[in-house]
């Protein structure tokens, strides 16, 4: 059943979780085209070629409390225009010139119509497509066009909000789809609590399309009553198909702070960019403890174990039995990186061979929910201890370190 509808006169009551996801996607896409125009300022006479698409628009209006607040279109349309303004500033003789597309798929014709109006209103059309019907039929046009724009090559850049009304709308081959055919990154919601909360055999076949097995279906209906578990075996299952995928990811929920909701979600990040991960895990660490992480806090975040208790996990007892983005979840990862970093270094570097940060760091990223900072200082407090030395320039990707049985690692 469609939760939201948009009418004159009727708009839908934004969430305090939706409303951090929103702030999620707003701080993340400022923070993406300040880094990908960065190297521009080079070759003023260069654009900034991007196509933005949202394939689960919305209206573009809520009800927030007393406030009538901006859904995904409108925050997607004011933050890139914001974010043009101040990467000008910078350089305002000869400015960064933006090639910017937004598209928005909405399949509720009545709610498309609102949509249309509410961004003629703001003055943004002219940049602007309205599609009304489903995502999955527009995806093949939206990609050509994207390509088109690129003059086919691989480069042109998109980045797909993909926030899906429940669990089964944005299927794999469709993620495939966006990934192998243009240079984008997309954000992707699974609604899990709706998915726990109506499991039943009539699920199924949903649930195989995005790549569920019957397997995993007996697995989750075994443990439906136990949601905290439900959403453990959930987010191991399905980051074992984006591990497959061989992207860069970030695989955390947004849980509602009212504790008798079942609006919890999972908030997926994809790219083939390393920094790219590590400002969304940033921005989850910022947002503080209303995001969620069903795993350990080293570098095997998503070993799912089928005991929760403190001794067999090595993790903290906290609230739901997860790991929260907090004091004590910082404290947590520091402690687990020092140890699982260490013994990754003792159990997998060979004598005589070398390894460079960058594919150190590639190499555990997607598994750990530790950001680059967090595995830096591991780094730094293995050398304290001198477990490891590290020779080189403090600021250099180049350094050596050298580990107890005298197995060396090259940075850099």
């Amino acid at each position: 059943m469609r939760k939201y509808l948009w009418s004159d006169g009727q708009i839908p009551t934004l969430d305090n979780h939706s409303k951090c996801k929103h702030e999620i996607i707003r701080d993340y896409l400022t923070k993406y085209l300040e880094i990908v125009s960065q190297p521009l300022n080079r070759f003023p006479n260069r654009s900034l070629k991007i196509t933005i698409v949202d394939g689960f628009a919305g209206g573009g209006k809520y009800q927030y409390q007393d406030n009538i607040v901006d859904g995904s279109p409108l925050i997607l349309l004011n933050t890139v225009a914001e974010a043009k303004a101040g990467i000008r500033s910078l350089n305002p003789k000869t400015p960064i010139q933006f090639e910017e597309d937004f598209i928005f798929v909405e399949k509720n014709q009545q709610t498309a119509q609102y949509l249309q109006g509410e961004i003629r209103k703001e003055g943004f059309q002219n940049k602007s497509q309205v599609l009304c019907g489903e995502f999955g039929h527009y995806l093949p046009t939206i990609i050509a066009q994207i390509k088109k724009k690129s003059n086919n090559r691989q480069d042109g850049r998109s980045i797909f909000i993909l926030d899906q009304y429940g669990y089964s709308d944005v299927l794999i081959k469709q993620i495939k789809c966006i990934l192998n055919n243009s240079n984008a990154e997309i954000i992707l919601t699974f609604a899990v609590d709706a998915l726990i909360t109506y499991l039943d055999e009539s699920k199924q076949n949903a649930l195989s399309r995005i790549g569920f097995s019957q397997k995993d279906f007996q697995q989750f209906r075994r443990n439906q009553s136990n949601r905290d578990k439900c959403r453990s075996i959930i987010q191991h299952r399905m980051s074992s198909i984006f591990y497959g995928l061989n992207y860069f990811f970030t695989p955390f929920f947004i849980i509602s702070d009212n504790s008798k909701s079942q609006g919890g979600y999972w908030l997926i990040h994809i790219s083939r960019h390393y920094r790219a991960r590590q400002e969304m895990v940033g921005l989850h660490w910022d947002k503080g403890n209303i995001s969620q992480h069903y795993g350990t806090s080293g570098i095997n975040m998503l070993g799912y174990r089928s005991k929760f208790d403190e001794d067999y996990t090595k993790q903290l007892t906290l609230p739901h039995s997860s790991f929260r983005f907090d004091v004590a979840a910082s404290q947590q990862t520091h402690e687990a990186l020092h140890r699982e970093i260490g013994n990754y270094l003792y159990k997998n570097i060979q004598s005589g061979s070398a390894i460079t940060v960058k594919k150190l760091k590639q190499g555990i990223t997607n598994h750990t929910p530790g950001s680059d900072q967090d595995i830096q200082k591991a780094l730094d407090s293995l050398k304290e201890e001198k477990s490891i030395t590290i020779k080189g320039n403090a600021n250099s990707d180049k350094r050596i370190i050298t580990v107890e049985r005298q197995l060396v690692i090259k940075m850099g």
